[in-house]
């Protein structure tokens, strides 16, 4: 019996010595106050396309820590600007970006992307919080105070090089509602316009007037330069895709109705139709979408369509398939008025 104390008495004290060394090799941080934003916007702001370079900068406090350790390194510390829907208290979708500055600038078009990806509506002041996040460890954040802004996002729209139309269905003028645009400045445009009557005549022209060069038929779907060269025809009424090569002198016109596919409309084997206001320019169809995926064809055929691009709203022909999660009643918008440039809606009803 004796013995097992000695034993039992030689184990306790070899724990309390390990426990005293390793409460001497315990690494302590100090840290000071909590980081105040602050801001060059002012409370309320109207973003401008025009302003687009322009910068707005965040700027902090730097927050202070040290480690009882000099050998544990102090390069650690990551600030996060986050930017969410305001009164939500940063719980629904949120942009962030982070630095290990304690300043971070935004340009006029980074803002204007944020909120965009944040399904704010262009034209529309709403509310934004804004707050810093210093992060030490995972779970240890330190959150700054809040700053909130009423907002007016931008559509950013991208105006390619263009060719104008000018013909018997726009009175002979010329403006930026009939284009057809080059996406790579190659000098192949492409666009899409709306003729209302059969047998519309038109001319492609270099600049919103007569001044430029004007390009007429040449024959053969070839154009012609030469002032006097006759009109280009459309003999069927209906919603053209207009292609136009100003080195190749030649050009095309597809007439297209557009539609919705996909297992979330109900099929990929035929499209469900969607309507065509002249007065607004765009196509919607509203429709019971279930859980799926879906895409954009024109004529009920897989000849031209399309899919997401890499812009949030914006379309790439050939694009990858959109993607439905919530089921419902939706009003799906296809917007084909900026050359080059498509882009969509799907509103929840």
């Amino acid at each position: 019996m004796k013995q097992i104390n000695k034993w039992g008495l030689l184990g306790v004290l070899a724990i309390t010595l390990w426990s005293c060394k390793k409460d001497e090799n315990r690494v302590v941080i100090h840290t000071g106050d909590t980081p105040v934003l602050n801001t060059s916007a002012p409370s309320t702001l109207v973003l401008r396309q025009d302003d687009a370079e322009e910068t707005i900068s965040f700027s902090w406090n730097a927050y202070e820590h040290s480690w009882s350790d000099e050998n544990v390194s102090t390069d650690v510390l990551n600030y996060i600007i986050q930017i969410g829907h305001a009164g939500v208290d940063f719980q629904s979708a949120l942009v962030e970006r982070s630095t290990k500055s304690t300043s971070l600038l935004y340009t006029v078009a980074e803002l204007n992307a944020a909120l965009l990806d944040l399904r704010y509506e262009p034209g529309i002041s709403a509310g934004i919080d804004v707050r810093l996040v210093a992060s030490l460890a995972p779970n240890r954040p330190i959150y700054s105070n809040t700053i909130t802004l009423q907002v007016t996002p931008y559509e950013d729209v991208i105006i390619y090089p263009s060719l104008y139309l000018a013909g018997s269905f726009n009175d002979w003028s010329h403006s930026d509602a009939h284009r057809v645009g080059s996406v790579e400045n190659d000098g192949k445009y492409e666009g899409y316009v709306n003729f209302p009557n059969a047998n519309t005549e038109f001319k492609f022209s270099s600049q919103s007037n007569w001044d430029g060069i004007n390009y007429g038929d040449g024959g053969g779907g070839m154009l012609d330069t030469d002032g006097s060269a006759g009109n280009l025809v459309v003999a069927e009424a209906g919603y053209y895709l207009l292609k136009a090569d100003s080195e190749a002198l030649s050009w095309s016109a597809v007439k297209t109705d557009w539609g919705v596919i996909g297992d979330a409309t109900g099929s990929w084997d035929s499209s469900t139709p969607m309507i065509y206001n002249a007065e607004t320019g765009l196509w919607t169809v509203t429709i019971n979408l279930s859980a799926g995926e879906w895409k954009f064809r024109a004529n009920d055929e897989w000849v031209i369509d399309f899919g997401a691009g890499n812009q949030s709203g914006v379309l790439a022909y050939g694009g990858g398939n959109f993607t439905v999660e919530d089921p419902g009643t939706y009003i799906i918008t296809l917007d084909l008025r900026n050359a080059g440039y498509y882009t969509y809606s799907l509103e929840l009803q």
